[in-house]
């Protein structure tokens, strides 16, 4: 059965802890990280539509993030 990264790593610290998986809280990380991915985009595109006076496009939107993350 395939497990995400997540799950997995629930399982680990579950076994660090000695309590079973299931007694962890129940997050699911990957809706959590969809919906940060949308926020973040969102964010931009009123970020920039704001800057622009009109909505930017996807060249745009991708040469702000480039911009402003080729550094990490």
């Amino acid at each position: 059965m395939f497990q995400t990264p997540f799950k997995r790593l629930v399982e680990i610290n579950a076994a660090f802890l000695g309590t079973s998986a299931e007694e962890q809280p129940d997050v699911n990380a990957d809706e959590g990280l969809e919906e940060a991915a949308r926020d973040e985009q969102d964010y931009l595109r009123r970020r920039l539509r704001d800057e622009l006076g009109r909505e930017p496009t996807e060249a745009e939107l991708d040469e702000w993030l480039r911009r402003h993350t080729e550094g990490y």
